[in-house]
């Protein structure tokens, strides 16, 4: 994929994100950076869905990151920021949200 067929959080209509062969698209939701705090360290996770409380709703233990944690350095974060994977609030096969699912079992 190009820079040309990526558009920026605030205007895409659609995001293609592409694994080895396989190319997927997203709905045109903005994304919001979460953690899940596991105590000795997080997963972070740019979370595309509708609203900060679709996101709350659906994951309840996660957190949502609406600006830099005091203790984070700015380059820690712009590099959270940018590098984290992006994954559908409503995907039923992301192998993260998966776990989270089993986890209230």
């Amino acid at each position: 994929m190009d820079d040309g067929d990526r558009q920026d959080r605030s205007g895409a209509e659609w995001l293609q994100i592409g694994h080895s062969a396989s190319v997927k698209e997203l709905p045109a939701h903005p994304y919001f950076l979460v953690v899940y705090d596991y105590g000795t360290g997080g997963v972070w996770v740019r979370l595309r869905a509708e609203s900060i409380d679709a996101v709350r709703e659906k994951y309840p233990e996660l957190v949502v990151i609406d600006s830099r944690p005091p203790s984070m350095s700015p380059d820690v974060f712009e590099e959270i920021q940018s590098t984290a994977r992006i994954v559908d609030v409503d995907s039923p096969d992301d192998p993260f949200l998966d776990a989270l699912r089993r986890s209230r079992e």
